[in-house]
């Protein structure tokens, strides 16, 4: 591990990690956006929060790229299989 990341580092992701969460308090409660919309938008809030703590707080920024790929490819599989679930709920709520 060539750097971990200074406390001015950590310090910076926890600004962001609070502002996204913030955000998607904000976008909860003041009932603004449609719930078409709202889930998107909690859910890409969701996924770069989840991006910056695996990134920084794992420290895969600083490790491997092998790591980071298997992150990703973890990811990506479970917003497939999300999205599967979605699509098979919502769009053919009869045929399951």
């Amino acid at each position: 591990m060539a750097h971990a990341g200074g406390i001015r580092t950590h310090v910076l992701v926890a600004i962001a990690l609070a502002i996204l969460t913030v955000m998607a308090f904000g976008a909860v409660g003041g009932r603004l956006l449609p719930t078409a919309v709202l889930v998107p938008v909690i859910a890409a809030l969701a996924v770069a929060q989840i991006a910056l703590q695996a990134l920084f707080y794992m420290h895969l920024r600083w490790d491997r790229r092998f790591f980071a790929l298997v992150f990703v490819a973890a990811v990506a599989g479970a917003a497939f299989i999300a999205w599967s679930a979605w699509y098979l709920l919502l769009v053919h709520p009869g045929r399951t």
